[in-house]
């Protein structure tokens, strides 16, 4: 049922983006931009947070510079690391996903009711941190 509902919720975020001129944009780079602060973020710190390797974030980094929705800029104290900062482009394609994400809460919210949409979120919010420390107790 999850997946069902991930897949659906995907095709429709996909088919926004392409309606407000984001062709390119994949549903994977969501979690990357949402991590992109003012301060901008290091790929080390974008990796752990995203739970994804360095060379997976360095990747999808070089296509969100291709996009234009990132940029890149030398650290000011370690001249190893970069910063990855949101573009003016970026920045209003962040304004879009939280405006799309409220609009269809709300969407949500009408079609069962918002007590009843916001228990099965938090019931699911339950069911999967009860399955990160069950999986966390078996390494």
């Amino acid at each position: 049922m999850v997946q069902v509902q991930k897949k659906l919720f995907d095709i429709w975020s996909l088919n926004r983006f392409k309606e407000e001129g984001y062709p390119d944009m994949q549903i994977g780079y969501i979690g990357f931009l949402m991590n992109i602060d003012e301060d901008g973020i290091t790929n080390k710190e974008m990796a752990e947070k995203v739970h994804v390797t360095k060379q997976a974030m360095s990747k999808a980094i070089k296509e969100l510079e291709r996009l234009n929705i990132v940029v890149t800029k030398p650290h000011d104290s370690d001249a190893r690391m970069s910063m990855i900062h949101l573009t003016d482009l970026g920045k209003k394609l962040v304004v879009t996903m939280v405006k799309n994400l409220k609009e269809k809460t709300k969407e949500y919210e009408l079609l069962v009711g918002k007590e009843k949409f916001h228990q099965a979120l938090d019931t699911m919010y339950e069911i999967i941190m009860y399955e990160k420390e069950k999986q966390g107790r078996l390494k």
